[in-house]
């Protein structure tokens, strides 16, 4: 395998995976699909998820073993995550709660994690770095991210907003809405700095749930 061949592997296992929202009129709750972009869907197998796509195009290039052409940094670099993408994927065919983390797309400033649970994928969890000046102005702007989830999905079925102080103690608010529907949930919602970030989290309904029972009651 060339050092082309495995880059462009790579970075196509990195592509834009986002949740595929529906252009044009919105939906009710009720009806959010629960497709993720890359033809994945929630609630899809372990062994579907990894037989298909990028991930199997991946797995098809780390077995075959051939690393021929790379140089001895890179070669090393491309065993070790061979050997984890191969781990994850049988800790999650094997029925292990497992999470596929995928560093996203460099541009946008996003991570991507894929979690797995009694072989069947329940999560899907996208974290963009919030605009700001620590940031030097990069990242996404949450209303940006809130008005083209609401597009697509219509008003959520749950909003509410958090209040805390900064490092300089001024007052920020953190805000977080909510779309539940019959097989799935989707949440938007800030986290504060010094890491600040809009997560947007797509859930089976049943992982959905079991976050609500797992959560911190203090919070």
């Amino acid at each position: 395998m060339t050092k082309n061949e495995i880059r462009t592997c790579v970075m196509a296992a990195l592509a834009l995976i986002a949740l595929a929202l529906p252009l044009g009129r919105a939906v009710r709750a009720q009806d959010v699909p629960m497709k993720v972009k890359g033809g994945h869907e929630l609630g899809e197998t372990a062994d579907q998820f990894f037989g298909e796509g990028h991930e199997k195009e991946l797995l098809s290039k780390c077995a075959s073993g051939d690393f021929k052409g790379l140089k001895k940094p890179t070669k090393h670099l491309a065993k070790v995550y061979c050997a984890d993408l191969t781990g994850t994927r049988q800790k999650a065919v094997d029925g292990k709660r497992v999470e596929y983390k995928v560093p996203g797309d460099t541009k946008e400033l996003r991570k991507e994690t894929f979690t797995f649970d009694h072989g069947h994928l329940v999560k899907v969890e996208i974290a963009y770095v919030e605009q700001s000046a620590q940031s030097n102005d990069e990242g996404k702007k949450f209303d940006d991210i809130l008005t083209g989830v609401k597009a697509a999905y219509g008003p959520p079925t749950g909003e509410s907003t958090k209040t805390i102080q900064n490092a300089y103690s001024l007052n920020y608010i953190l805000h977080k809405d909510v779309w539940v529907a019959a097989h799935a949930a989707v949440i938007v919602e800030e986290q504060p700095a010094p890491d600040a970030s809009i997560v947007v989290t797509a859930y089976t309904r049943e992982e959905y749930d079991e976050s609500l029972k797992t959560a911190n009651p203090l919070e």
